[in-house]
């Protein structure tokens, strides 16, 4: 038996030593065409490779040229705030904003009621009247000692503001102005009513009138440093000015107080003018401005009117902000005859020259101080209207005052003020017996805010010895004032 299991495996044995070895034993080859298949998806492969990579730096492409776009949008849209184009665009939108050719239209409207109380001088005597006739040359005559009752009267104003900018650094400006033929009380020479009220031009039947007030062309120069104003403009708009006492619709109504009375007496009141003001900087500010005398057609520019101030804004003073004003002026006047029996007219002419201060400072957050002080040369203090009549005028005068804001609590926008004015009446010609005293005039008012734009005001205001009568003594006037702007 053990032979026989010897002969089989010996046999076996000689079988495997006696088969081929060039391929291995049991081993499967994969078919052909399969190995070509393998091939091309290979190489289908490799050429998708390619294709995504292609992709890739298009996208890549694509995704830059969309941030540019996406950026000039929001840059159109003025959401890219801080880029470069969206300053540039910002820059043309405000400068469309004001697009030549558009008018902006604003305007306000002032009602006052007043009443007097021991008034005896006639309402429509301002002072001595110089009358200039043909035949017996100029007589002066004394309106004094007419009588006059106390009265209530009420007058009214509206003012349309018209602004349209024509060029880049141009604007057009029109003030059409309609009042009542009435004058709230008006029977001194520091008149205690301002001009809001009062109708400039009334017409022959002393009818409610209405006219271009001011029709202006105002430029601005080197980076808005030098403004330039031609037309028919009023230098009280622009000289003389102060931060609390320049303002009849708001602030004080009594005129020694909207205007230095020198200066009032003897500008002209909106004619054809020029003024010109300059930013020299570390707070200074110089203009100048010449006007004619006369808005008649007919005498246009036959005299004139100059001025020049120099403006000093600082906070050197308890650390708050005030303004100093100085400015001096010169006028064209008709020489007057007054050694002869009726003082007239020589048909010569001359200068004469007045000079103003003007200050207001801050003492506290919420109150402010103001004063002024005028001067003008005997000469002057006759105020020429159309050249054919005359009048006397002041020959000094001074003011001082103060506001404070918020007196009442929760009442941040009122204001509370008080202001008092001495006034000396000129006497050119040394014949007016009548006036031989200064005239005092003082004014208190509060401006309640009821709310943005539209301001109501009770006034009360003393007058002594009026146009500078020495027979009279304290004259009250009391009232309110109503202002809407819109």
């Amino acid at each position: 038996m053990l032979l026989k299991l010897t002969r089989t495996f010996a046999f076996l044995l000689s079988l495997l030593i006696l088969a081929p070895t060039s391929k291995p034993l049991f081993a499967d080859e994969p078919p052909q065409n399969l190995l070509q298949e393998i091939k091309m998806l290979q190489e289908k492969t490799q050429i998708l490779k390619t294709s995504i990579e292609e992709l890739k730096n298009e996208n890549e492409a694509l995704k830059s040229k969309s941030q540019i776009i996406a950026e000039e949008w929001l840059a159109i849209k003025g959401t890219a705030q801080g880029t470069e184009i969206a300053k540039k665009l910002e820059e043309k939108v405000s400068t469309l904003g004001n697009k030549i050719g558009t008018i902006k239209i604003s305007g306000d409207i002032v009602g006052i009621v007043q009443s007097s109380v021991n008034q005896r001088i006639h309402p429509g005597i301002q002072a001595n009247t110089l009358y200039v006739d043909d035949a017996t040359g100029a007589t002066l005559q004394n309106n004094f000692g007419e009588s006059s009752e106390d009265r209530t009267i009420g007058a009214g104003c509206f003012n349309l503001f018209l602004e349209s900018q024509i060029l880049e650094n141009t604007t057009v400006f029109a003030d059409i102005e309609a009042n009542s033929p009435n004058q709230v009380i008006s029977p001194i020479l520091s008149q205690p009513n301002s001009n809001s009220t009062v109708a400039t031009h009334l017409s022959p039947q002393n009818l409610d009138v209405m006219n271009f007030l001011e029709l202006y062309v105002e430029s601005q120069w080197y980076n808005k440093r030098l403004t330039t104003t031609v037309g028919k403009i009023y230098l009280s708009d622009y000289f003389d000015q102060n931060a609390i006492a320049h303002d009849d619709k708001n602030q004080f109504l009594g005129y020694a107080f909207y205007n230095n009375l020198t200066f009032a007496s003897v500008e002209p009141y909106y004619t054809l003018g020029a003024r010109a003001s300059l930013d020299i900087g570390w707070g200074l500010t110089a203009q100048a401005g010449v006007a004619s005398q006369d808005d008649s057609a007919g005498k246009l520019f036959n005299a004139l009117f100059g001025i020049f101030e120099l403006d000093y804004n600082t906070a050197f003073f308890f650390g708050k902000e005030g303004n100093y004003r100085a400015y001096g002026y010169v006028k064209d006047i008709d020489d007057i005859d007054t050694t002869a029996q009726h003082a007239g007219l020589t048909g010569e002419s001359s200068n004469a020259i007045g000079a103003g201060i003007s200050v207001d400072q801050k003492l506290t957050d919420k109150f402010t101080a103001f004063s002024r002080l005028g001067w003008n040369e005997a000469k002057l203090a006759i105020t020429t209207s159309t050249l054919d009549g005359v009048f006397p005028a002041v020959s000094s005068s001074i003011s001082f005052g103060g506001a404070y804001n918020g007196l009442l609590p929760n009442r941040p926008d009122d204001v509370l003020g008080g202001g008092w004015a001495l006034t000396n009446p000129s006497d050119p010609f040394g014949t007016f017996p009548e006036r031989p005293d200064n005239e005092y005039f003082m004014e208190f008012y509060y401006s309640y805010k009821v709310r943005e734009g539209f301001h109501v005001s009770p006034i009360l205001q003393f007058v002594k010895h009026p146009n500078g009568d020495d027979d009279e003594n304290w004259i009250t006037i009391f009232g309110g004032r109503a202002y809407l702007e819109f």
